[in-house]
């Protein structure tokens, strides 16, 4: 059973001047989900929408993600693709 009832937003990276990536906390058929997606400006409103780019995983994923990425993040800068106290 979901312990989350409605979306939270966690934060967002801007992408560019039209997308934005954000971080979110939701619930489908009864199971947690951590959500990356990117949201763009659409229609004549350009406000900002979700769309199709992506990753739902079960939130109990979590650290496995986190651990992937700061390992991303050691590789980045063991390669000069990063430098410094980001």
């Amino acid at each position: 059973m979901s312990k989350i009832t409605q979306p939270i937003t966690v934060g967002s990276v801007q992408k560019n001047s039209a997308e934005e990536v954000r971080a979110t906390f939701s619930s489908y058929r009864g199971h947690d989900l951590f959500d990356l997606r990117v949201y763009g400006k659409f229609g004549a409103a350009q406000t900002f929408m979700p769309s199709g780019k992506g990753v739902s995983i079960n939130i109990a994923k979590l650290p496995e993600l986190i651990a992937l990425l700061q390992k991303a993040e050691g590789e980045a800068r063991a390669q000069g693709l990063i430098g410094g106290a980001e």
